[in-house]
């Protein structure tokens, strides 16, 4: 079996990885279906592999001992387990599969054979996972920082496209792609919008504004236009 060469331009999108880099790489490995409501690994449970979701939708979830809460939805194309190429010793979330998915998995055995014979390309990939990983988890941290631990509750992350590509997004967030964008690569005065109360104010002006007149000339319907007015 062989990866779709479809699969291999999500994950290249989504993670900034290389597409030639990545399918060198999982033309190694082998396909392994799980069934629904099967567990793919447990937290805090060695990782054995690493891999890339060719069917089905992967949840995961933190916590154990019936404490568990919903951290993010996966689907065809993401990586799952990449911390195996960072030598993380175990797993910091668990995984399962609620419909069933079939996953393309590479043994720890075998990337570390993939960083012998090919050291240039894995660790361009290691480069690009480490970047993805440490996003996550600042997104994570903001999350179980803003609201007491026993109140949390998880939402999972979306894709979004721009001309520079695909980028995840945490579902709890209303801005898109290029304000993330803008926030990473141009915190240069160290003060945001939200620092002035008047041009914030004002922006919510216009955009009233333009609902209403939008909803007057009946090209905006009566239920997104009170939504915006509302806001």
């Amino acid at each position: 079996m062989i990866i779709e060469k479809s699969i291999i331009r999500q994950a290249a999108e989504a993670t900034g990885i290389g597409e030639e880099d990545l399918a060198v790489f999982f033309g190694k490995g082998h396909p392994r279906s799980y069934q629904p409501g099967e567990w793919l690994f447990q937290e805090a449970t060695p990782r054995r592999w690493a891999g890339i979701i060719l069917e089905g939708e992967i949840e995961l979830v933190r916590g154990l001992h019936g404490t568990s809460r919903h951290i993010a939805a996966m689907v065809a194309g993401a990586l799952i387990s990449e911390g195996a190429f960072l030598e993380d010793d175990s797993h910091s979330n668990g995984a399962l599969t609620r419909k069933g998915a079939t996953i393309w998995q590479i043994s720890r055995e075998e990337i570390e054979a993939f960083r012998r014979e090919s050291p240039d390309q894995f660790y361009r990939i290691v480069s690009r996972v480490a970047v993805g990983i440490n996003r996550r988890l600042r997104m994570l941290s903001k999350k179980f920082c803003s609201v007491k631990q026993d109140s949390v509750v998880m939402s999972g992350f979306r894709l979004e496209h721009d001309s520079l590509g695909l980028r995840e997004l945490s579902d709890d967030v209303y801005y898109g792609v290029q304000t993330q964008r803008a926030m990473e690569n141009f915190a240069i005065s160290g003060a945001t919008v939200g620092n002035f109360a008047h041009l914030v104010e004002g922006l919510a002006m216009v955009k009233k504004a333009a609902a209403l007149a939008n909803h007057e000339l009946g090209v905006l319907d009566a239920a997104r236009t009170t939504a915006i007015c509302t806001a």
